[in-house]
């Protein structure tokens, strides 16, 4: 009975720590499609956690910002993935409160232009995101 409850029990453990069973590979890494992460300005540059939204598959994150801010999305809390302004779905590219891409190591952050509360929903599968005024 001993060895039955361990079992179990450890069963549980290693499907906890799972996560999706869909992932994306990018040669040596892979990550969970469930996941991604806003870092830029208007959070001091901290990676904070998209909400992942089941009925529509996107990750989300609704976020205030000031005029000029900028910000990228990443796979996880490190930079070795990011999605940049190269990633924003066309149907954004040329939204009025965007500003034009700010370079930083060869790639370009997402520039506000305006200040404002913004709903940013990031398609880990198709690498695309769009950014909504609210």
């Amino acid at each position: 009975m001993k060895k039955l409850i361990f079992g179990l029990l450890v069963a549980f453990i290693a499907l906890s720590f799972m996560g999706c069973p869909t992932t994306y590979e990018d040669g040596k890494y892979e990550y969970a499609s469930a996941t991604a992460y806003y870092v830029g300005d208007s959070n001091d540059w901290k990676w904070e956690k998209m909400e992942y939204d089941f009925g529509t598959g996107l990750c989300v994150i609704e976020v205030e910002v000031k005029a000029g801010a900028t910000f990228k999305i990443t796979a996880t809390e490190g930079w070795d993935m990011e999605w940049n302004n190269a990633n924003l779905d066309e149907s954004c590219v040329n939204a009025e409160f965007l500003d034009d891409p700010v370079e930083e190591f060869g790639k370009y952050k997402t520039c506000f232009a305006d200040a404002g509360k913004y709903k940013i929903s990031m398609n880990v599968a198709t690498e695309k995101y769009t950014i909504e005024k609210l």
